[in-house]
């Protein structure tokens, strides 16, 4: 997925990348924080009212509409689409299983790692996410819970990392080098420190699956496979 093979009117700058994670920051924080969302008021209009999944629901779809409306006011600002930053069909269908695929093969070995980890810190805590999603109750907050993790959170984190942030660095730099900052930026937007390595791995596979198949679907499908099989497990527990 070479940026040089699009012509594009104005160059992206190499700087978009972090200008747009400290927006996304200050916004999401400022605005949710300060009660300028009415999230909770928002909630009561859902299946349950107010619950923890019905806010954390509200939260998630503000967070993807701010992520893709900065993301959309950046490509406007340097004249480029949506496609050229990878948001494209497959040129070969055959990645669309091999996605799916990936997303599996992803969830296991983070499987694995997470068992690792517990071993090795006993005493170290489920990510905040984790822990919101074992108070689901109920069909409609399973549901909530699916859309959020499996198709809200891919599709917005794709686009700004391994769309947006990953072809900015591109234009200056290497593949690999790009691919690194852009996943280590992807792990540390997390903001779970003890966590940060795997899911800057994580992100590498994602960015390597968007390159390969010259498609931002090849790493939106993989994530949300990865993130619904994690989810669904927590769910069953």
């Amino acid at each position: 997925m070479n940026p040089g093979k699009w012509t594009m009117r104005k160059q992206l700058s190499m700087a978009d990348g972090f200008v747009m994670l400290f927006l996304i920051f200050i916004l999401m924080n400022g605005i949710v924080g300060s009660g300028i969302l009415p999230v909770e008021w928002l909630a009561r209009f859902l299946p349950g009212s107010a619950t923890v999944i019905n806010k954390m629901l509200i939260q998630q779809i503000f967070q993807t509409l701010l992520m893709v409306g900065i993301v959309l006011l950046f490509l406007r600002m340097r004249g480029t689409t949506l496609q050229q930053i990878g948001l494209r069909p497959f040129q070969d269908r055959r990645w669309f299983y091999w996605s799916v695929m990936w997303g599996g093969v992803t969830f296991f070995a983070m499987l694995f790692v997470s068992a690792c980890m517990v071993k090795l810190f006993p005493n170290a805590e489920p990510q905040t996410a984790t822990q919101l999603i074992m108070q689901a109750n109920g069909q409609w907050e399973n549901f909530a819970v699916i859309l959020m993790v499996s198709v809200l959170a891919p599709f917005s984190e794709e686009l700004v990392f391994r769309g947006y942030i990953y072809h900015s660095l591109r234009m200056y730099k290497s593949q690999w080098f790009s691919i690194l900052a852009a996943s280590l930026m992807f792990g540390c937007m997390h903001y779970d420190l003890f966590r940060l390595l795997p899911l800057t791995l994580v992100g590498i596979f994602l960015n390597v699956a968007a390159v390969r198949s010259e498609s931002l679907w090849g790493s939106m499908i993989m994530h949300g496979v990865w993130n619904f099989m994690m989810a669904s497990l927590v769910l069953a527990v």
